[in-house]
């Protein structure tokens, strides 16, 4: 996931959220991966981020599904 959110070095692993009307609140959509580096180093409103569905998926192949559930 390619977002546009303020994040800097030492953000890998953070939550990545949205706001849900339908939920009132906030939701996770995806972890922070990594930032965009450009040519004059780290651009810190680009992140590359793992989906929460693709983590769902990782945890259910690896026998901890129920953790998410």
């Amino acid at each position: 996931v390619l977002s546009v959110a303020p994040a800097y070095v030492g953000n890998s692993g953070g939550g990545l959220f949205r706001y849900s009307k339908e939920r009132n609140g906030f939701e996770l959509i995806a972890v922070i991966r990594a930032l965009v580096i450009g040519r004059f180093g780290p651009v810190p409103h680009v992140v590359l981020s793992i989906s929460s569905a693709k983590i769902h998926d990782f945890l259910d192949k690896n026998g901890y599904g129920f953790i998410v559930k």
